[in-house]
């Protein structure tokens, strides 16, 4: 309270202050508008700083409430209120040449000064928005409906449809496979995750040779082109990132197509899991990341003028790195061996695992042991691995393939520019 008082007495003596002032500078100043402003102005700002120290006073003395502290306060607020626009006028007719004589004239003058600010504050904001009328004209309803309904349009919208229906299908599939409970799931997804490492593994042990041996060769001054080896990791980044958005863009649709196909329960051990949101996105980083192997293998030489080294030369030494380490060994059934043929308990199955039932505890035991469930497989006359050769012909038929495709592109181009080139 006493700080209260305090400043209420300070607020009292600047008040007491601003109002002396405005009494000895009034005779003088009302012969003209700016000095009855400047007068007002004194006087209004003494009535605030009076009207301040009332309603603390109240505050400090009298109960909460009361009519003298609303009353100072509504006073405080219409005065400064007062005192704003009085300060703005003021300030009108100090840049104003030739102030008005009559307070309505600076008023009605004041306006339209501040509704021409407006004015070109909004031409401002409408050409920062849309640059010129041109802007306008990039979105046209004109010939729409021709366009929407030509055979093109309906081409395009079809295939479309088929597109998204076939990705839909295979969502299903490949959520229902991999959170099947099933010994068949359980059989399915070990194989594929162990021959998905299995050629990631071999793929990225013929690229870093490949890639070492470019870069050996560019050093020793035998490959006169420029790699560019920075410049592919970066393109094996940003297929590593592509996979994994296609991957989440999948988790965030699988709701969806669970709804379209019949939904969660229609399917047997089917159950819609939120680690798809991380399972999906993994097995999508990982299928980029092969692409972009493959894409660095095709681009490396990309700087060379002779399409033959440009296209051929470094996917030949892929396949060629690739038959020298299957013929070394280094194939997906040693791999297997290694890692899934040995520790592997399975005492009691016998050879009766293969015509047990689905109930038979065998089995069950078989559903939390992947490598066991393999082994089982394995025993009962199956093949878990993909063999070693036909990897290697497949991986060189696909990487001969883009080969071949560029190089042919290339030729197509050379030739077509030649042809232009006669031409002139």
């Amino acid at each position: 309270m006493v700080f209260l008082g305090v400043v209420a007495v300070v607020l009292m003596v600047g008040s007491a202050v601003s109002a002396a002032s405005a009494l000895r500078a009034w005779p003088r100043a009302s012969a003209s508008l700016l000095g009855q402003l400047r007068g007002a102005r004194l006087g209004l700002r003494a009535v605030v700083l009076a009207s301040i120290a009332v309603a603390l006073l109240g505050v400090a003395f009298l109960e909460p409430g009361s009519p003298v502290i609303r009353g100072a306060s509504v006073a405080a607020i219409s005065a400064a209120s007062l005192l704003l626009a009085a300060r703005h006028l003021l300030r009108r007719a100090e840049v104003i040449d030739g102030p008005p004589s009559t307070l309505a004239a600076l008023v009605v003058a004041s306006v339209r000064d501040r509704a021409r600010r407006l004015l070109r504050g909004a031409r401002s904001v409408r050409q920062a928005i849309a640059p010129g009328t041109a802007s306008w004209r990039e979105i046209r309803w004109g010939g729409a409906a021709d366009e929407l309904l030509s055979f093109g349009s309906f081409a395009v919208t079809y295939t479309a449809v088929v597109a998204l229906a076939l990705v839909l299908a295979l969502l299903e599939v490949t959520v229902v496979i991999g959170s099947g409970d099933s010994i068949g799931a359980v059989v399915f997804r070990a194989q594929i995750g162990y021959n998905a490492l299995f050629a990631v593994s071999i793929f990225t042990i013929a690229a870093l040779g490949v890639v070492s041996m470019a870069v050996a060769l560019r050093r020793a001054r035998v490959i006169g082109f420029p790699l560019r080896v920075v410049r592919r990791l970066q393109s094996l980044a940003a297929h590593v990132g592509y996979g994994s958005l296609a991957g989440v863009i999948g988790a965030a649709l699988t709701p969806v197509t669970r709804l379209v196909l019949g939904g969660a329960s229609s399917v047997e051990g089917g159950e819609l899991s939120p680690s798809i949101l991380l399972e999906m996105p993994a097995t999508g980083a990982v299928v980029g990341y092969v692409s972009g192997l493959v894409a660095i293998v095709l681009q490396l030489a990309s700087e060379s003028t002779n399409l033959v080294y440009r296209h051929l030369l470094l996917p030949t030494a892929f396949v060629g790195v690739l038959v020298l380490l299957h013929t070394a060994g280094f194939t997906p059934e040693l791999l297997y061996r290694q890692l899934v043929g040995t520790g592997v308990d399975l005492a009691g199955t016998g050879t009766g695992i293969c015509d047990a039932e689905r109930g038979d505890s065998r089995v069950a035991a078989l559903l939390s042991d992947p490598p066991g469930a393999l082994r089982a497989v394995e025993q009962c006359g199956g093949q878990n691995v993909l063999p070693g050769s036909a990897f290697v012909q497949v991986s060189a038929a696909i990487m001969m393939t883009f080969a071949a495709v560029g190089f042919t592109r290339g030729v197509r181009i050379r030739v077509a520019e030649s042809s232009q080139g006669s031409s002139k």
